[in-house]
């Protein structure tokens, strides 16, 4: 028997297939999803994300262990793909008119300042502001937060198997004979471009077609170049990437935009570019 329930929160919906001793939870997954929604949304210049950005220069600050762990993450990935992918683009966003939450149609662009490091990260949960940027974590947070949740039920509440969904992100895993039928779907018409059956995996996919504006000059996305502040140009309107965590596969997902190399590993990716031709990247052993 299995429990499975939906909510919105963080603006995508969440679905959970759980064991059926994992019912009760629900309540408490529900809270903990739109407690933290509303602390690291960049939308609330009331929350913990909020004070950390609006620090001076030099400041220190310690934050929740969570977040912190969290930007900690996302700041590594950061450096591995040599600034690609950013948690500092907060200010880039909102210069690029990425300026309140979806659904919007048009905004004005401003000029785009250089991005940069603007954290560093010190013991006891502690951050140091260490130039102007501001943090948007964006849906790292998302995929980090599926990742810790799947940790929890495996290893808290003895669920043998589970699947989580948020949006286009998900995290399934297995230790039982059961196997996991996910279809991919083409972003233009939502048909079946394939099927993947895995038992313990994450899948991450990203869109330029989902968060779109029209500017006076250009029709502009959210994926943005880490190391200009520039939405990626290129042909591949989604990718998306098989892995092990939703936080590596969120990042790979967003590099797809940017790079060809495979800064992260040699995972599972599938490509949808704009004249709707559609291909495995790269194709390795899904069923583990």
């Amino acid at each position: 028997m299995t429990h499975t329930f939906t909510f919105r929160a963080m603006h995508v919906d969440f679905s959970f297939t759980l064991p059926q001793h994992c019912a009760p939870l629900e309540p408490m997954l529900k809270q903990w999803l739109l407690a933290l929604e509303k602390d690291w949304s960049r939308f609330n210049d009331q929350n913990e994300l909020a004070t950390i950005n609006r620090l001076a220069i030099g400041d220190t600050l310690q934050i929740s262990p969570l977040l912190y762990t969290c930007l900690q993450s996302a700041h590594k990935y950061y450096v591995r793909t040599n600034g690609l992918f950013s948690p500092y683009l907060r200010t880039q966003m909102i210069a690029n008119g990425y300026i309140t939450s979806f659904p919007f149609r048009h905004s004005a662009v401003r000029t785009i300042p250089k991005p940069v490091t603007a954290l560093a990260f010190l013991p006891q949960y502690t951050i140091k502001k260490q130039a102007r940027g501001e943090v948007d974590l964006g849906g790292f947070a998302k995929g980090f937060l599926i990742d810790q949740l799947c940790t929890m039920l495996k290893d808290n509440y003895q669920a043998a198997y589970g699947q989580i969904i948020g949006g286009d992100d998900m995290r399934m895993w297995s230790t039982t004979d059961k196997v996991w039928e996910v279809p991919l779907l083409h972003p233009m018409h939502q048909s079946v471009m394939t099927t993947i059956h895995v038992k313990n995996a994450a899948v991450a996919t990203s869109s330029r077609l989902q968060r779109t504006w029209q500017t006076t000059a250009d029709h502009i996305h959210h994926i943005l170049n880490g190391q200009t502040g520039q939405p990626a140009q290129t042909d591949i309107v989604q990718t998306t990437v098989i892995c092990d965590d939703l936080t590596a596969g969120e990042v790979s997902a967003k590099l797809g935009f940017l790079t060809d190399e495979a800064l992260l590993g040699p995972f599972s990716s599938y490509i949808v570019h704009e004249d709707g031709t559609h291909h495995w990247q790269q194709q390795a052993a899904l069923a583990h």
